[in-house]
């Protein structure tokens, strides 16, 4: 039998009793054709997690007989896919259900033979186009804050999920993986979130920050930099910001936890303020408006470091913001 209390199994009902659970909570707000889906997806969810503890016991059997242990996730995912299908594109709520429509498919992670996390990725890619549609759609509206919570809810499951992969079962799933011991929990997880798969640059923390920094920060600032004017100047402090904040991580590393952290934050907080800067100059109908406006509404993601909890559901609040502009 599998411990139940192994961390890659305890990990996987944690998203289910968490993110998820909340999730499904803000879908009954909403109600509806929402709500009805929502419950299928924690269905399918729980079935991975049955599906997970069976995969636990053994090594990994030939495909057929994969395929008949997913089996029951896979009737699940249709039926998730089913409810968008027969829902009029006109209808208020087909974007929430395209979303879902979209990425429920990141449960086949099991299937997959390498980069697991980048294909839950992917998946969540594909829903965020719909999640963005939802803001777009409701942001006018006297009944915002319920889509908006349900989309925050939505990008918090795909936090912990993502995360959930990376830590426990890298590039693939893990067959056997035993009862205890060798799986790191779910903080590691979340330190290593929103990564590609590997460990971005070196197992300690600051490596994997600074491998942040010279990838896909360094990646944005030469695009920009294609791009030029205000977008440029702004994407070199947005560079410098993450610099400040890597060389706080590493006063961080060497000392507890002092009475004043706020007084270790100033060149940070002093970047997040020059960069929200450049929403306010640029014109309204300037075609680089939301370009810099993305940035300058997710930049406080670089103020995870100041939170006592919460810091991969915080980080995907930041990136939703972005959303909205870069659609």
């Amino acid at each position: 039998m599998a411990d139940i209390s192994a961390p890659h199994l305890k990990d996987f009902e944690a998203i289910i009793t968490g993110p998820l659970a909340a999730h499904q909570a803000a879908s009954e707000i909403i109600g509806g054709v929402v709500k009805q889906q929502v419950d299928l997806v924690v269905t399918a969810f729980k079935k991975e997690y049955d599906f997970l503890i069976e995969a636990a016991k053994t090594a990994k059997p030939a495909d057929d007989k994969v395929q008949a242990m997913v089996g029951p996730v896979g009737e699940l995912i249709g039926k998730v896919q089913a409810l968008c299908a027969d829902t009029p594109p006109r209808d208020p709520l087909f974007n929430h259900l395209s979303a879902w429509s979209e990425s429920i498919p990141a449960l086949g992670w099991v299937m997959v033979d390498s980069k697991a996390v980048s294909y839950v990725a992917d998946m969540e890619g594909a829903g965020e186009f719909y999640t963005s549609k939802v803001l777009m759609t409701f942001k006018k509206s006297d009944n915002f804050k319920p889509h908006q919570d349900w989309v925050n809810s939505f990008k918090a499951v795909f936090a912990d999920f993502k995360a959930y992969v990376k830590a426990h079962h890298t590039m693939k799933l893990e067959w056997n993986k035993g009862v205890s011991g060798g799986a790191k929990g779910k903080a590691a997880a979340a330190a290593n979130d929103d990564d590609d798969d590997g460990d971005a640059g070196g197992n300690d923390p600051l490596s994997a920050f600074a491998s942040i920094i010279t990838g896909p920060v360094q990646a944005y600032v030469d695009a920009s930099s294609k791009v030029g004017g205000e977008v440029e100047k702004q994407a070199k402090l947005f560079l410098q910001g993450f610099n400040h904040e890597l060389d706080f991580l590493k006063k961080a590393a060497t000392m507890a936890k002092p009475a004043d952290v706020q007084s270790m934050l100033g060149d940070i907080g002093a970047d997040i303020g020059k960069i929200a800067e450049f929403a306010q100059t640029v014109l309204p109908k300037d075609p680089m408006i939301n370009h810099v406006t993305a940035i300058a509404e997710s930049v406080g993601v670089l103020g995870w470091v100041a939170l006592d909890s919460g810091a991969v559901s915080y980080i995907g609040d930041m990136e939703g913001a972005a959303d909205f502009y870069l659609s």
